[in-house]
């Protein structure tokens, strides 16, 4: 026969396993809220990093075919340039021997020089400006990809901590779980043996 005693410690062994296991359950709600929480925020970071990292490969884009233009138009203006030279240097050669046409188309070339040297000037600042607005945007593509990398490790670390104390606690209530179940037992066995 079992008495008071061993029947009050028995329902208070009850009551508190019921207690934890709720307590239990609210918790690991809790985390899972948490977790799904964090996830959408992971999920928004990845998101933000593909997004960033597009920008700045159109940005690298821009950059590589604006470097390759400006290569293009210098080798034209130096091709143009080396071809006034020779130009140049066969009036110089005319001139000793008093050739009028060849003086004249010496003098449109040199005019078509100061034009084209006024012009390469021109193009050269405006690709300047167009190159450092695209080289800003790149950096500042890189910069947000930069922030957006340290959010999504921080956000990652924090999870995994989140994760690991979830782990921790469920194997703690798992062997006080067993824990209160051997004492049932052995409640239950020695309150069979009283009988």
């Amino acid at each position: 026969m079992m008495t008071n005693d061993s029947k009050r410690l028995l329902m208070d062994h009850h009551r508190s396993w019921i207690q934890m296991e709720e307590n239990l359950l609210c918790r690991i709600h809790d985390l899972q809220k948490e977790r799904n929480t964090l996830r959408v925020q992971v999920e928004d970071l990845v998101a933000q990093n593909q997004e960033l990292t597009r920008k700045l490969e159109t940005v690298t884009d821009q950059l590589e075919a604006k470097d390759k233009s400006m290569e293009n138009e210098r080798l034209q203006l130096r091709e143009r340039i080396l071809d006034l030279i020779e130009s140049s240097r066969r009036a110089e050669q005319n001139r000793g021997t008093g050739n009028k046409e060849d003086e004249e188309a010496t003098s449109v070339e040199h005019i078509d020089a100061d034009v084209l040297t006024k012009n390469a000037r021109h193009h050269r600042h405006s690709d300047n400006h167009d190159e450092d607005s695209l080289r800003r945007d790149r950096q500042v593509a890189q910069d947000e990809l930069a922030a957006c990398q340290i959010r999504f490790a921080i956000e990652r670390e924090k999870w995994t901590n989140e994760k690991t104390k979830v782990i921790t606690y469920q194997r703690l209530l798992q062997k006080k779980y067993e824990e209160i179940l051997a004492e049932n037992q052995l409640l239950k066995l020695q309150l069979d043996c009283g009988q």
